[in-house]
């Protein structure tokens, strides 16, 4: 009897441990696409045309561009203008809103500033709602230091936030 049960105890423990060696693929896709996924959560900083996407809402920069000034505005002296485009996508499931004070510029120097006013800037962002499937594009216009390389758009989720949801470094 002793014998019978060294046996069956042994058996069970070949058992285990055959089963748990063996591979499903399934899971080995789940916990790949799971990581894809955890990666994009964890992920701090953006590029241009990369798309930030959080529960839904994605904002894209789609292009950055300098210039010395329009007709009515021209920078301060030893500054120009950024001028950002950008995207937003709504594939939440609910009425999202968007306002260009949501954004702000980091430039090299650690100064964080809203975007200025521009007469002649076309095809600015505006603010308003966005239902659900729709999407918006605009510029916004920074008044930075001439040159600066190190420009980073930081976008809020609010006018209250203290931390940005996203940072999209501009590298221009």
């Amino acid at each position: 009897m002793k014998k019978l049960g060294y046996a069956l105890l042994c058996s069970a423990m070949v058992f285990g441990i055959t089963a748990c060696g063996s591979s499903d693929t399934s899971s080995k896709e789940d916990s790949a696409d799971e990581k894809e996924v955890e990666e994009q959560e964890t992920k701090s900083e953006y590029g241009v045309n990369e798309t930030a996407d959080v529960d839904g809402v994605k904002y894209t920069v789609t292009g950055v561009e300098r210039s010395a000034g329009f007709s009515y505005n021209t920078p301060e002296s030893g500054k120009e203008y950024v001028i950002v485009s950008v995207t937003i996508e709504n594939e939440s499931d609910e009425k999202i809103d968007y306002n260009p004070y949501y954004f702000k510029m980091l430039n090299s120097q650690g100064q964080e500033e809203s975007a200025a006013f521009v007469v002649d800037l076309e095809n600015e962002l505006n603010s308003g709602d966005l239902a659900v499937g729709g999407n918006v594009s605009g510029k916004l216009c920074f008044e930075e230091p001439a040159g600066d390389t190190g420009l980073k758009l930081n976008v809020y989720a609010d006018i209250f936030s203290d931390e940005p949801t996203y940072v999209f470094n501009l590298n221009v």
